[in-house]
Order: C-alpha cells, then structure tokens, then sequence
C-alpha cells in the first residue's frame, strides 16, 4: 500500500513538472512569434508600461497554469463517469470476459504453483520424494470446475451483469441501499452434474469395478472436499455487510457522487478563468489568442499524456501469468482511454480555432499604412 502511494505521488509530481515545461516552452514560442508579428499582433502591447505588461503576463500565464489543469482534469473526470461510472460500459466490458479462459488458466497456475513448489524444496534438500502428480481428486475436481465455466459462462456473465447495474445505481446515488444478489445454484448443481460425470467416465484405478454406491459415495466425497464451501448465492448488501467490504463502497459512492459532480464545477472553473483572461488581457481579441494557445496546449498535453498511458496500458505485464486475465485487463484500459479521444479532439480544434480567429479578426481590422509605398 506505502509503496503504491509512493509511485502514484512521483507520477502525479511527474505529470505536474511535465505540464509546467511544456507550458512555459510554448508560451515562450509564442511570445516569440507575437514578437515577430508585430504588426498583427492582437492588442496595443507595445503602448503599455514594462512593468504592468510583465505582471499581467504573469498573472494570465498562472491562469493559464491553471486553466489547463482544470480542463485536463474535466476530460478525465468525463472519461471516467462515462466509462467506469457508466453500467452499459462495465456490461459490455464483461462480456468480453471469457470466464472458461480464465478459470482454466487459474487451474493450471494452481498445480503448477503445487509441483514447482514441490521443486523447490526438492532443489533444497528439504524432502527427498518425487514430485507427485496431481491426484486423481484434484483432476476430476479440475474437469469438473472447466466443464462448468465452459456450460454456464454466459449464464454467470448474465448475473453478474444484473448485480453490475445495481451497484451502479448504489455508488452513483440512484439507490439509498445495495442489495444485489447473484444466485449460485445452477453453479453448484452443475459442478455436482460434471463431476459425477467424469468420475462415471473414467473411475479411479481402486474403483474399476466397484459398485456404484461406492463409486457415489467417492463423488459425495470430492464435492464435499472441493466445492461444500461455494454458496448458494453471493449478497452485496450495504445494510449487512461489514469490515473492509463496506468501508470500501461507501468510499468509493462517496468518491463516485463527487465526481458526478465534478464535471459541472470544473466547467464552471474554466469559464471563470477564460473570463478572468479576458478582464485582465482588457482586450477581446488578445484573449482570444490567449485562449486558444491554452486549450490547444491542453489539448496536446490530454494526447499526449493519454497516449502513454495507451502504451503503458499495452504492455502491462502485471497480469502477465495469466495471459486471458491480461489481456482482457489491457482491452479494459484502452477502451477507456479511447473515450478521451473525443473531448481531446474537441479541444485541439476549439483552441486551433480561437488562434486563428483572433489572428483573422486583427488582419481584417488592420489600419492601412499611410508609409507604404
């Protein structure tokens, strides 16, 4: 947990420090250019005193600062209610999830898990068998839970899906209480079905020619071992649900509604700060140039910043032993960060636009020059 933080704070000081320098390079570039293009440079900057043209620079560049973190952190805020926050997302995410993938490869980690630890400690000294194969419980409790994953893959997605939304309602406010239920019986009467069926396929060696109350007293036994503890429903009640569970979602419904909220205070923000730009530029066509440098740096800064965390995201190897898993976890982050393309490109062109109006704007209100030839 200490060390998540850590990396979480040196990737937000990051991100901070990143946003200053590009900040600070482009509004030097562009003083540079206004320089250059005196003579359709938008304002009269060149009558006023030294001293209150660089604090009013300073000022509008802080603003500046701050226009763009609060349009950055809209577009997120955005992305997520839209995605993350959005039931219809999180169904159809799901139903990517291929759970008979999964669950086999868990399967597989499993054992494997068991036989290389049993190496280890052979490679140790520590005990002197042989690596012992899976016994034959443990394989028909393995077909079992693959046939069933494979069977009831769909049926399960189906529910979980249902208790998806009610838990949306939950977090988002639309509820006062949670209460989502996913029934797990046909789970466990299918997993009795498929184990009785691979252990009547193909009984234990001691078993070949038992009768068949011995060989279904062996079936009750495995299911009694492997499968006694699954319930006969999953319950997510904010009324009955305790300890680490509940303080969890009422953080993240707290967490949730704030951001729910977010989007229109931020809009807010940042139309207060573009007229504060105007206020303090005095001139219409000076903000104008300065707005548009500001959303077009936010713009490039959302891409950019997005676009790492696309690559990032596809070259995750966190849940690498697991390939399904992994893969399904990449698909997750690239879908939701492919919902920030919209508002990314929305900004590039609102602040394109704004440069060029107010360039065009100063061109055709340009007193001609009596001293030109």
């Amino acid at each position: 947990m200490f060390s998540n933080t850590i990396v979480f704070t040196v990737i937000t000081l990051t991100i901070l420090l990143l946003t200053a320098l590009i900040m600070d390079w482009a509004n030097s570039l562009f003083h540079r250019i206004s320089e250059k293009l005196t003579s359709v440079k938008p304002g009269s900057i060149s009558a006023e005193a030294t001293r209150a043209r660089n604090m009013r620079d300073k000022i509008v560049t802080t603003m500046q600062m701050l226009l763009v973190a609060s349009v950055g952190l809209l577009t997120l805020v955005v992305c997520l209610n839209v995605t993350i926050l959005n039931p219809d997302f999180v169904a159809a995410e799901l139903k990517k999830f291929d759970i008979s993938a999964i669950g086999t490869e868990l399967l597989s980690k499993q054992y494997a898990d068991q036989i290389g630890g049993t190496l280890n400690k052979l490679s140790a000294g520590k005990i002197t068998q042989a690596v012992s194969a899976p016994t034959a419980d443990e394989v028909y409790s393995q077909q079992s839970i693959e046939a069933t994953l494979t069977q009831l893959g769909p049926e399960l997605t189906d529910e979980v899906n249902a208790a998806v939304y009610q838990v949306e309602d939950y977090i988002s406010g639309k509820q006062a209480s949670l209460d989502a239920v996913i029934p797990l019986r046909n789970l466990k009467e299918a997993l009795k079905q498929n184990l009785t069926e691979a252990v009547t396929k193909s009984p234990p060696i001691e078993l070949q020619n038992a009768p068949q109350s011995y060989i279904q007293a062996y079936i009750d036994t495995v299911y009694q071992a492997y499968f006694s503890e699954v319930p006969d429903e999953i319950k997510l009640s904010s009324d009955t649900a305790t300890g680490l569970f509940i303080t969890s979602i009422h953080g993240i419904r707290r967490a949730a509604m704030l951001s729910l909220k977010l989007p229109l205070i931020l809009l807010l923000l940042s139309l207060l700060l573009v007229v504060g730009i105007i206020v303090i530029h005095r001139d219409f066509k000076s903000a104008l140039w300065t707005v548009g440098i500001t959303l077009g740096i936010s713009g490039a800064l959302d891409f950019l910043y997005s676009f790492i965390a696309t690559e990032a995201g596809m070259h995750t190897a966190s849940l690498k032993f697991l390939p399904a898993l992994n893969l399904w976890f990449i698909q997750i982050v690239v879908d939701v960060l492919a919902n920030m393309k919209a508002p990314i490109f929305i900004l590039l062109g609102v602040g394109l636009g704004l440069f060029v109006l107010s360039l065009f704007w100063v061109l055709r209100r340009r007193k001609p020059n009596p001293n030109a030839a």
